[in-house]
């Protein structure tokens, strides 16, 4: 059995003391014995990245095990080191090249946390492709994904010949965004009552909310549903970011990175996954000018949203708790029986430690 105390933390405006037993909160409160004095210092659930492509200068888009195992390796030491202790691999290959995550145990990979992958793509819209490479589109078929339990979560356009079968039919195993989309209110009324109940980073690659139609961002709003935002304050504006906050609120609205292979580095051009990315005053644009994913992993969406001007405790909720519920993952409360993740910051949001199932993994110097 494995056990340790956090002593004299603050949880919720409380200070308390935090055990952990076999990588668990076991008890909360004030506890007897000694333990790692946190010095009255703050402490948020572990930060859950539901979107996220790299960083560092990679990437998830090779057919190469050994390549990707060590991309894997280096993205969950730096997102453990900046504060984010679970994340979805997120890759736009065909279906058929994600054999080489199937030779792979995510688990056994030190860092944070990979409890499954995102498939963005290919089962999107060319008219909406993002950044993405339209080599890559497809229309979707069961058989490509069924019984491939490494994926939990896929983006679609649910326009596409036969989306809406493959929602219903998948649904119970496979959470499910509307993204890269041209769909109307109606065709997106349709995929969430088929099991989609997300939007996937909202705004960008969707219809616009218009007043006569709404499209797929109406039909989430009117019904409900769960809402990814990218909120580094480039892709939505601050004022956007805040309407989509009193919308649906922390318990739906979801902050995510949407990072890259480049994300993390300096101003510069560079070429890989087949494509060019420029980063200009910490900007990604690909060759046309077009936003090409975020520069920030999630810590740094979470303060530049505090400064948005959202309640600060919302802000560190929408980043663990919600898309932790929302996956459907035992993470995202300090509370007695979830998984010890945490994190523990300064009132100006700095990031002094990193706990991964009970353990230190990062501590500031």
């Amino acid at each position: 059995m494995k056990r340790n105390i956090y002593k004299n933390c603050k949880v919720g405006g409380k200070i308390c003391d935090l055990e952990v037993t076999n990588g668990k909160f076991s008890a909360i409160g004030k506890l007897r014995g000694d333990g790692i004095d946190l010095g009255g210092a703050e402490v948020f659930p572990g930060l859950v990245d539901i979107h996220t492509h790299g960083s560092l200068g990679r990437c998830l888009v090779t057919d190469d095990k050994d390549e990707l195992k060590e991309s894997l390796c280096i993205i969950s030491e730096y997102f453990a080191n900046s504060g984010v202790t679970t994340w979805y691999p997120t890759t736009t290959v065909p279906a058929e090249r994600l054999s080489v995550f199937d030779e792979i145990d995510l688990d056994a990979i030190n860092g944070a946390n990979m409890p499954g992958i995102h498939l963005e793509g290919p089962y999107i819209s060319p008219k909406k492709p993002g950044a993405i490479p339209l080599w890559s589109m497809r229309l979707p078929k069961v058989s490509e994904v069924k019984g491939n339990e490494k994926i939990k979560y896929i983006t679609i356009a649910p326009e596409l010949d036969g989306a809406m079968d493959f929602i219903r039919e998948l649904s119970g195993d496979v959470k499910f965004s509307i993204g890269h989309t041209c769909a109307d209110y109606d065709t997106a009324i349709e995929a969430i009552n088929a099991g989609a109940d997300c939007l996937n980073h909202t705004f960008n690659a969707l219809p616009p909310l218009n007043h006569r139609e709404p499209g797929p961002i109406g039909a989430g709003m009117e019904m409900g549903i769960y809402a990814e935002a990218i909120s580094d304050g480039v892709h939505l504006h601050p004022s956007v970011i805040k309407m989509l906050y009193r919308v649906f609120g922390k318990e739906r609205m979801i902050l995510v990175s949407d990072s890259v292979s480049v994300s993390g580095l300096p101003d510069g051009q560079y070429t890989g996954e087949g494509r060019v990315r420029i980063i200009k005053d910490s900007i990604i644009r690909n060759e046309n000018g077009n936003l090409a994913g975020s520069w920030c992993n999630l810590f740094e969406d979470v303060r530049r949203t505090v400064r948005f001007g959202i309640p600060r405790e919302d802000v560190y909720y929408m980043a663990s708790t919600t898309p932790a519920e929302y996956m459907g993952l035992n993470k995202g409360k300090i509370e007695v029986g979830y998984d010890a993740d945490f994190i523990v910051v300064t009132p100006d949001d700095e990031l002094l430690k990193t706990v991964i199932d009970g353990e230190i993994f990062f501590e500031k110097n």
